[in-house]
Protein backbone atom coordinates (compact mmCIF):
# COMPACT_ATOMS: atom_id res chain seq x y z
CA UNK A 1 0.00 0.00 0.00
CA UNK A 2 2.53 2.61 0.90
CA UNK A 3 4.73 1.53 -2.30
CA UNK A 4 1.98 2.38 -4.21
CA UNK A 5 1.34 5.78 -2.64
CA UNK A 6 4.90 6.31 -3.38
CA UNK A 7 4.47 5.57 -7.09
CA UNK A 8 1.46 8.10 -7.06
CA UNK A 9 2.98 10.56 -5.66
CA UNK A 10 5.66 10.61 -8.76
CA UNK A 11 2.93 10.32 -10.86
CA UNK A 12 0.63 13.25 -9.47
CA UNK A 13 -0.28 15.35 -11.87
CA UNK A 14 0.51 18.60 -10.35
CA UNK A 15 3.30 19.59 -9.47
CA UNK A 16 2.86 20.59 -5.86
CA UNK A 17 1.94 16.69 -4.88
CA UNK A 18 4.94 15.43 -6.46
CA UNK A 19 7.80 14.84 -4.69
CA UNK A 20 9.83 18.48 -4.77
CA UNK A 21 13.30 16.39 -3.97
CA UNK A 22 15.26 13.54 -4.71
CA UNK A 23 16.79 13.46 -1.18
CA UNK A 24 12.76 13.19 -0.16
CA UNK A 25 11.40 10.27 -2.39
CA UNK A 26 15.15 8.83 -0.81
CA UNK A 27 13.96 9.07 2.94
CA UNK A 28 10.69 7.27 1.96
CA UNK A 29 12.05 4.89 0.43
CA UNK A 30 14.53 4.06 2.88
CA UNK A 31 11.81 4.18 5.73
CA UNK A 32 10.14 1.63 3.50
CA UNK A 33 13.21 -0.42 3.82
CA UNK A 34 13.93 0.25 7.77
CA UNK A 35 10.33 -0.13 8.38
CA UNK A 36 9.27 -4.04 6.52
CA UNK A 37 7.76 -6.52 8.43
CA UNK A 38 8.51 -10.18 8.05
CA UNK A 39 5.29 -11.12 6.23
CA UNK A 40 6.29 -8.43 3.49
CA UNK A 41 4.12 -5.68 4.88
CA UNK A 42 5.92 -2.07 5.21
CA UNK A 43 4.23 -0.21 8.40
CA UNK A 44 2.51 2.95 6.88
CA UNK A 45 3.91 5.84 7.50
CA UNK A 46 2.92 9.91 6.23
CA UNK A 47 4.73 10.48 3.18
CA UNK A 48 7.06 13.49 2.28
CA UNK A 49 7.98 14.85 6.16
CA UNK A 50 11.78 15.04 4.93
CA UNK A 51 10.62 16.43 1.25
CA UNK A 52 11.77 20.51 1.96
CA UNK A 53 12.48 22.10 -1.59
CA UNK A 54 15.48 23.94 -1.07
CA UNK A 55 13.66 27.42 -1.62
CA UNK A 56 10.42 28.12 -3.03
CA UNK A 57 10.40 29.25 -6.91
CA UNK A 58 7.61 30.53 -9.17
CA UNK A 59 7.34 30.37 -12.59
CA UNK A 60 8.23 34.38 -12.98
CA UNK A 61 11.22 33.88 -10.92
CA UNK A 62 12.40 30.71 -13.17
CA UNK A 63 11.86 32.47 -16.52
CA UNK A 64 12.76 36.03 -15.42
CA UNK A 65 16.33 35.12 -14.57
CA UNK A 66 17.06 34.04 -18.55
CA UNK A 67 19.44 36.04 -20.39
CA UNK A 68 16.94 36.91 -22.90
CA UNK A 69 13.66 37.82 -20.48
CA UNK A 70 14.13 41.57 -20.53
CA UNK A 71 13.72 41.68 -24.26
CA UNK A 72 10.73 39.16 -24.64
CA UNK A 73 8.92 41.28 -22.19
CA UNK A 74 9.99 44.44 -23.68
CA UNK A 75 8.89 42.78 -26.87
CA UNK A 76 5.60 41.90 -25.02
CA UNK A 77 4.96 45.33 -23.74
CA UNK A 78 5.36 46.83 -27.35
CA UNK A 79 3.35 44.58 -29.00
CA UNK A 80 0.26 45.01 -26.12
CA UNK A 81 0.63 48.81 -26.07
CA UNK A 82 -1.84 49.09 -28.25
CA UNK A 83 -4.33 47.45 -26.77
Amino acid sequence: MILSSIILRLLAKSPEYRYQTADGLLADLRRCAATLLPDGTIEPFTLGLQDLPAASLSAYSLCSYHPQASEIMAAFDKATSGW
